[in-house]
């Protein structure tokens, strides 16, 4: 195996990501590839197995993620010394609630009508869903099912943190939209991802039409 991969950036301060491609049956272990600066100094990454090689299993494709500032190289080296940090994570738990840092601000999410709590910048609120409607649906007069009813994102959705670390996370949200009176009419399944140094985070919102 080839032990080493150079990437570089040229602006100011990149979010990096990239993948390296691995022949049939050479890496089975993604612990023994490690990411760190041209040299040897550590530097904060993730990575993640995004491909396997089907008749063996063994690793295809791995990527990484990190942030670096200009003029930076790094290389992936086979058995390094430093696997990624567990410390500086993007999403975490409190009570009942998770905290999701983007830049400068921290998110708030709980199963609440809407999953967006509050937006913190440091210790000050600068939004929160008092009051708020949050997600919902006007159903059709036509609909077979709650014809021209509010549907509102039940408050028993289940909250997964799909990827977090220190360069970037992404927590999916997943629930029902219900009516006032019960009726289920569709599902959501809504996803936020964060990247280190960047303010604010990005929202994708699937629909699933299920009456």
């Amino acid at each position: 195996i080839t032990d080493s991969y150079v990437s570089a950036s040229s602006c100011p301060t990149s979010s990096i990501v990239f993948g390296i491609p691995f022949g049939k049956g050479k890496l089975w272990d993604e612990n023994k590839v490690t990411l760190q600066y041209v040299g040897g100094n550590p530097l904060e990454y993730q990575r993640e197995v995004t491909g396997n090689w089907i008749a063996s299993g063994s690793i295809q494709w791995m990527q990484f993620r990190t942030v670096l500032p200009s003029g930076s190289q790094v290389e992936a080296v086979i058995d390094g010394p430093h696997q990624p940090s567990t410390s500086g994570l993007l999403v975490r738990a409190s009570g009942s609630e998770w905290e999701m840092t983007a830049g400068n601000y921290t998110f708030v999410l709980a199963k609440e009508h809407s999953p967006i709590k509050s937006i913190r910048s440091g210790s000050t609120i600068i939004a929160n869903n008092n009051d708020a409607r949050g997600l919902y649906l006007n159903v059709s007069n036509n609909a077979p099912t709650a014809s021209g009813q509010l549907a509102q994102s039940s408050t028993d959705v289940d909250i997964v943190v799909e990827d977090t670390g220190p360069c970037s996370s992404c927590v999916k949200i997943e629930g029902d939209y219900i009516t006032s009176g019960g009726t289920r009419v569709a599902k959501h399944i809504t996803r936020l991802e964060s990247h280190k140094g960047i303010d604010g985070v990005n929202i994708s919102h699937t629909l699933v039409i299920s009456q």
